[in-house]
């Protein structure tokens, strides 16, 4: 074989081989944690000619073509899926985020050049299940369950409120957490349950209600619970006034009987 036949057969090799040969492909995301119950997009966009299929978690989701600008999903579509105007990005919308929405979400074309995403998110509702309290006019544990979060970084404030004020805040109080049937990315979502104890007084009180906080690390929002029952405390800052008149009577008396010593 001559040169300029053996020049001519690598130029075509190079050109054949390139129609095979796709170009980057990236995923982008506004944020990697979004909030449930909110939608959210991937956008794959690719430099090459070659199409490109959405997978999550292994399972193909929907195929979109370059030539065509459309997007063919799977029979039974879970997401949406929309091609952009320059026909080199692809939107994988999810519609309505929840826990189900975690997973690993790939895009990929034909010459299996692709990028990835690992998609969690945070569920932080504001539903409490039905609190336990006590009986009017009697000790007991006030007990508030909230239902699934995810992730778990809850911070808790108890205090005691009159007149729509915070007057003391609650050092004692217990915490547990129940796992949820339901996970992302492996990790349980839980139920957290948060107690405190009334004592209920019979003397000289006030009355107050019970309010519960909670922050997430990640939600800038809190949930916060107020109890509707009215309960009786005592009242600390009359005992305190008490303390005082009775450490200025005493006071009082050291005074006189030094001054007669004296």
């Amino acid at each position: 074989m001559n040169i300029v036949a053996c020049t001519t057969f690598i130029l075509v090799l190079l050109l054949l081989t390139a129609s095979f040969i796709g170009g980057d492909v990236a995923i982008h995301a506004l944020s990697e944690t979004p909030r449930t119950s909110q939608p959210y997009t991937l956008t794959c966009s690719t430099t090459g000619t070659d199409n490109i299929s959405w997978q999550k978690d292994g399972d193909f989701q929907s195929a979109c073509l370059i030539q065509s600008s459309g997007c063919y999903p799977a029979t039974t579509p879970r997401y949406d899926f929309t091609s952009g105007a320059d026909s080199m990005s692809f939107d994988l919308t999810i519609t309505n985020v929840s826990l189900d929405s975690c997973g690993n979400f790939i895009c990929i074309d034909t010459t299996a050049n692709g990028d990835s995403v690992e998609v969690t998110v945070i569920h932080f509702d504001r539903d409490i299940l039905p609190p336990t309290e006590p009986e009017s006019d009697s000790s007991g544990i006030i007990s508030v369950i909230t239902d699934c979060v995810y992730p778990n970084n809850v911070n808790i404030q108890w205090s005691t409120v009159k007149d729509g004020k915070d007057i003391g805040v609650i050092k004692d109080y217990t915490r547990n957490e129940h796992e949820c049937s339901i996970d992302c990315a492996g990790s349980p979502a839980v139920r957290i349950q948060t107690s405190v104890f009334h004592n209920e007084t019979k003397g000289e009180s006030i009355t107050v209600s019970y309010k519960l906080v909670l922050m997430h690390h990640d939600v800038d929002e809190p949930i916060t619970w107020i109890s509707k029952q009215i309960y009786n405390i005592e009242d600390t800052s009359r005992t305190s006034a008490v303390s005082d008149d009775k450490g200025s009577t005493l006071w009082f008396f050291v005074a006189v009987l030094g001054t007669k010593l004296i």
